[in-house]
Order: C-alpha cells, then sequence, then structure tokens
C-alpha cells in the first residue's frame, strides 16, 4: 500500500512538474513586458491607440456575433448527422485552421479585391475598411467557433434530440429549446476563443485592409517605425481589451429564461383518448443496424407488454426504432407497429394521430433547466393542463424536484422527472426502457405501482423492455424474450415463467439451475450407441436440502459441496459444487441449522422443467 502511494505521488508530480514548466514559459514573456511597463510607464505612448482600438473591438464583436449566428447551427447540424456530405461539409470549415495567416489574406482579395466580381457589386469598397477588418476576422474565427461548438454538440449527446422530437419538438425547436441551453458553457467557451483569435488577427488583415488601423495592424506600424518602446501602449491597450472581451463571453447568461418567455402555451387541446375495449398493439421489427440483426415481433395484441433478453440482444434498439428515432438498414417490409387501425413505421413520435412516448435508459433531461422549467416548456408546447401537470407531479413524487437543476439530480431522481416529462405529451403508446433501474428497491416497487394505476386510468398502451422478471410481471400481462437480436418466446407471464421452453427463456427469466443428463441410446438392427444430452431448469425455491432422518420427495436427488451459505431468516440461500456439472447449483429452502463451507449435502429436487 504504501509502495502505491509513493507511486500515486511520484506520478502526480511529474505531471504537476510538466504543467508548472508549461505555466512558466507562458509566465515569463508577460512578467517580461509588466516589468517593462512598470519601469518605464513615464515613456509609454498611446496616441492613436483609441480609434485603432474602436476598430478592432467593433469588428471583433460584429466578427463574433456573426460567428455565433452561424458557426453554432452548422456544428449542431455536422454533430447530429451521419450523411458523408455533412462530414465533408465539417472538413472544409476547419480548413482554415491549418492555413497560415496570409494565405488566408491572399484568399480573401481573390474573393473580396477590387477586381472581383463581389468586390466590383460593391464598388472597391470590401478592403481597407471596416468591413474588410470583419471579414478577415470572421474567417479565421469561424472554425474556431465551429469546431468548438460541434465537441460540445457531440459531449451532450444526440440523445437529447432524439427524446425531444417525441416530445412535440422539431429538430430546429429541439436546437433552440434545449441543445442550446445544454452546451451553453461550452458554447460560451467556443465564443471566447473566437473572440480573441478574431482580435488578435494579423496576417489575413493586413493584406485585405492596412487601414483602418486595428491593433495588431498599429502594433505593426509603431514598432515597424519607432521600435519596441513605442509599440508598448498598444500592447497593453490589446491585452487589456482582449482580456475583457472574452470575459464578457465567458460570463453570458444561459438563453433558457428567454426560451421559456418564446414558447406559447398551445391552445387546442387534443383528446387521443379512446375506448378501453378497443385499446391494443402489436408490431414486428426486421432489420439490421451494422453487423447486428434484429427479428422482433408481438404478432398478437396487447394492453401492456415486456420485453426480457440478456444486455446487448438488441431490446433498447428496437424500442427506439418503435419510437421513430431510430433508423435500421435493409428493414424488410413486414416491419410496422400497429396501434388500433394505423399501421405503418413511427415518426417523430408519432403513428398516424397516435402519440408514442419513448423513456430511454439515460433519461434524457436537461442538465440546463431546473426541472420546473423544462417540464414547463413541454407541457405549453403540448398543449397540456395545469391540472394534468399538478396531477402527474404529485402521483410520481416528483414535487420536491421541482426548483432543483437537472445537473443536480441522481441517476433515480432523473429517471423519475423523464417519466412525468414523457406522460406530459398525453400518449397513447408509452415506450420504457427500464426507467427504474436506478431507483431505490424501496421507491421502486412504490412507482412501479403508481405507474399500473396511472396506466389503467389513463387507458395507455405500454411496451417495457427491462432485465427485471419480477418487474416484467408486475407491468405487463404479455412477455417476450429476445436473444441475440432473435424472439425466442412469446407469451403471457404465466406461460413464460411457469414453462420456459428453452435454455435461454429460463435463464432470462431467473430460473437459476440450468441442469444437464446424459443418456445413451441403442438402435436396431445396428446396434449402434449415442449420447443424447437432456436439459432441465429448477428454480433456487424448487431444490431442498435433505434434513437426516426426514423423507422427502424428489423427482431427482444428488450431492453437492456448500461454497457459501447465506441465513434468511428461517430460509437459507445455499451455493453448492456439483460433480459434473459446470455452474454451481443454487438452493434457496426453510432450513432449521446452518452448514459450513465444504460440507457436503444431499439436494432434493421437487420441480423440473424439461428446456430445449
Amino acid at each position: 500500500m504504501a509502495q502505491r502511494f509513493r507511486a500515486i505521488i511520484k506520478g502526480e508530480s511529474l505531471l504537476g512538474g510538466l504543467g508548472a514548466l508549461g505555466v512558466l514559459y507562458l509566465a515569463v514573456p508577460l512578467l517580461a513586458f509588466f516589468f517593462f511597463v512598470l519601469s518605464n510607464w513615464r515613456q509609454i505612448n498611446f496616441s492613436g491607440v483609441g480609434s485603432a482600438a474602436l476598430v478592432s473591438v467593433g469588428a471583433t464583436t460584429l466578427a463574433t456575433l456573426i460567428d455565433a449566428f452561424l458557426a453554432i447551427p452548422l456544428a449542431f447540424l455536422v454533430a447530429n448527422s451521419k450523411s458523408v456530405w455533412t462530414r465533408l461539409l465539417g472538413d472544409l470549415v476547419r480548413l482554415p485552421l491549418g492555413l497560415p495567416p496570409l494565405v488566408a489574406g491572399v484568399m480573401l482579395l481573390l474573393a473580396f479585391g477590387p477586381y472581383t466580381l463581389v468586390g466590383r457589386a460593391f464598388h472597391g469598397s470590401l478592403v481597407n475598411s471596416f468591413a474588410a477588418v470583419t471579414l478577415a476576422q470572421l474567417f479565421v474565427s469561424l472554425p474556431f467557433v465551429f469546431e468548438v461548438s460541434r465537441s460540445a454538440f457531440i459531449a451532450s449527446g444526440s440523445e437529447m434530440l432524439e427524446v425531444a422530437t417525441t416530445l412535440g419538438f422539431s429538430k430546429a425547436r429541439t436546437f433552440v429549446v434545449f441543445s442550446l441551453v445544454e452546451s451553453w458553457r461550452s458554447l460560451k467557451s467556443a465564443l471566447a476563443l473566437g473572440w480573441l483569435r478574431a482580435f488578435g488577427e494579423f496576417g489575413a488583415t493586413i493584406l485585405v485592409a492596412y487601414h483602418p488601423y486595428s491593433l495588431p495592424i498599429f502594433t505593426y506600424v509603431q514598432f515597424s517605425g519607432y521600435g519596441v518602446p513605442s509599440a508598448v501602449g498598444v500592447v497593453l491597450v490589446t491585452l487589456a481589451l482582449g482580456a475583457l472581451g472574452s470575459l464578457v463571453f465567458l460570463t453570458l447568461p444561459s438563453p433558457w429564461w428567454i426560451i421559456k418567455k418564446m414558447q406559447r402555451e398551445v391552445k387546442k387541446d387534443r383528446d387521443l383518448t379512446l375506448e378501453p375495449a378497443t385499446r391494443c398493439a402489436r408490431f414486428k421489427v426486421e432489420g439490421s443496424l451494422k453487423e447486428f440483426s434484429l427479428s422482433l415481433s408481438c404478432e398478437q395484441s396487447f394492453e401492456s407488454l415486456s420485453v426480457l433478453g440478456f444486455s446487448g440482444s438488441g431490446k433498447s434498439l428496437a424500442l427506439s426504432y418503435l419510437a421513430g428515432v431510430s433508423r435500421l438498414s435493409e428493414v424488410s417490409e413486414v416491419s410496422y407497429l400497429q396501434v388500433e387501425e394505423e399501421v405503418g413505421v413511427p415518426r417523430n413520435g408519432f403513428l398516424g394521430r397516435y402519440r408514442v412516448a419513448w423513456i430511454p435508459q439515460t433519461s434524457g433531461v436537461s442538465k440546463g433547466y431546473k426541472v420546473k422549467d423544462e417540464l414547463e416548456i413541454v407541457r405549453r408546447r403540448n398543449g397540456t393542463s395545469r391540472e394534468l401537470f399538478d396531477d402527474l407531479v404529485s402521483h410520481f413524487e416528483v414535487m420536491d424536484l421541482l426548483d432543483r437543476s437537472g445537473e443536480s439530480l441522481s441517476g433515480g431522481e432523473r429517471q423519475l422527472v423523464a417519466l412525468v416529462r414523457a406522460l406530459l405529451t398525453r400518449p397513447y403508446l408509452v415506450l420504457l426502457d427500464e426507467p427504474f433501474s436506478a431507483l431505490d428497491f424501496a421507491l421502486r416497487k412504490r412507482i412501479q405501482r403508481k405507474m399500473i394505476l396511472w396506466l389503467a386510468r389513463n387507458e395507455m398502451i405500454t411496451v417495457l423492455v427491462t432485465h427485471d422478471p419480477e418487474e416484467a410481471v408486475v407491468l405487463s400481462e404479455k412477455i417476450v424474450v429476445l436473444a441475440q437480436g432473435r424472439t425466442i418466446s412469446t407469451g403471457t407471464a404465466t406461460d413464460i415463467f411457469a414453462t420456459p421452453t428453452s435454455i435461454e427463456t429460463a435463464t432470462v427469466v431467473g430460473v437459476e439451475n440450468i441442469l444437464s443428463y446424459e443418456f445413451v441410446t441403442m438402435r436396431a438392427p445396428e446396434l449402434r450407441t449415442s449420447t443424447i444430452t437432456r436439459y432441465f431448469g429448477a428454480r433456487a425455491t424448487d431444490l431442498v436440502i435433505c434434513v437426516p432422518g426426514v423423507v422427502t420427495e424428489a423427482l431427482l436427488r444428488f450431492f453437492g459441496e456448500v461454497r457459501v451459505f447465506r441465513r434468511l431468516g428461517q430460509k437459507a440461500r445455499v451455493l453448492l459444487e456439483v460433480d459434473g456439472l459446470k455452474d454451481e447449483v443454487v438452493v434457496e429452502s426453510v432450513l432449521s441449522f446452518d452448514l459450513r463451507v465444504g460440507e457436503q449435502v444431499e439436494v432434493a429436487v421437487v420441480h423440473l422443467m424439461e428446456l430445449q
């Protein structure tokens, strides 16, 4: 432990030393400059700096604002698009990052010079003007703003965009309402970097706008004409204004309050409620995504359905497809979702006139809003009544979270908020992707009960993806078992749990023990022998530890060595190693005495399920 601690300290010291060298390298020129200023402050001359400062500040501010209106939306588009052409567009925007400033100036002259087509249209006024300074700064700063913004949108993920489409927001509205607020901190940094890059631009500016002087050009003029001392005043002003300008952009307030003001309440109140007798759905999805093939179906009509399966079996992919936010390649013609008379593939959270709500695993709750503000925006967008809002918030115990920001919520709290947010759209079909996985045990059980009551009261169809067999039984009437992208079992909860037909199904629904039995058969007339392996499933409660002197009826008996013993009140849970079996056997039965690790015990099997 001591050696490990010393190694950590040594590693941190190395990193700290390297960081200190970097800071020292940047600090030495600054310290040298300020030492010169303090030593020669009487000789510092500021004449002519004012007009150059006005040009630089004005042109830089204008260029940065144009960056915000052009680069940030473009970055959002590139970050959330998988098109090859969009990627090429992103590469084109980044190209000026690698160009020498003078090369950029030559390109600007060829585009906006007095003898070009554009230059003639403006009578040659685009060079040696305030507009020329702005154009030069814009050309070099826009790629910086674009690249940092693109990285910010990628870091925030595409799930918010996908969830927003099921909440009634178009892609453009999602960008304004959610993505800007979610990535605001990084976007402020992008604008600050853009400001600094534009403010310090010299090479491109000197070719297209020697006049009027900007601060970098004026610094060059003073230095080349009168030496270093005459340029000190310009440098001092440049440092001060550069720091101030970047600080202004870094402290810009979030636009959430403007967005909230912009959101008008939808006046129409759509009523999607239908008669309970006609409430049902069915679906079939077949397709592939890259090298993964998916075939999931429930051809029998259902009101509530659970999809069980191992991790990586395609459950979440199927659910996002049914939500209309994920596309599959090579989708066959039989892929569809049917709700009542509407048959087709959902788009943007709708199938015909039916709203489809989707709650993903990560919830997709915005970190940039307070909970009440995000829910209010969704409520207004969907024309939901205030009474329903209050009812949902109270019913699902979100009242205490309303004044908290999304960033401060725990995983379970975010799931509750996502649940309320989705139900605010008054959906007819609700797609739940492990919606309670982050809740503690007691709260999960309580919210499950509340969910059952809400769905029954509001006549909603549900498809639930879960790893919890008990949750599947509690919330659904029918169950589909998925393994490696294909449907292996479909039926009622009673059928699936009582008589699983395959090893995969038995494992998914919580059958702890898979027992194998080999027997030899002989075929006439050749009298050839062959070995056949048959598999059986047994739950932990179907196995009983035999008590000496007590007769226990059993279908099968075997001996095992105790590896783990845990007391659960009157019951005990025992992990046994059995000769001939690859996996340990789990037994849970009433036991009046304790067992020791390594002890040999006899086990009676009282119930078996034959598996294929």
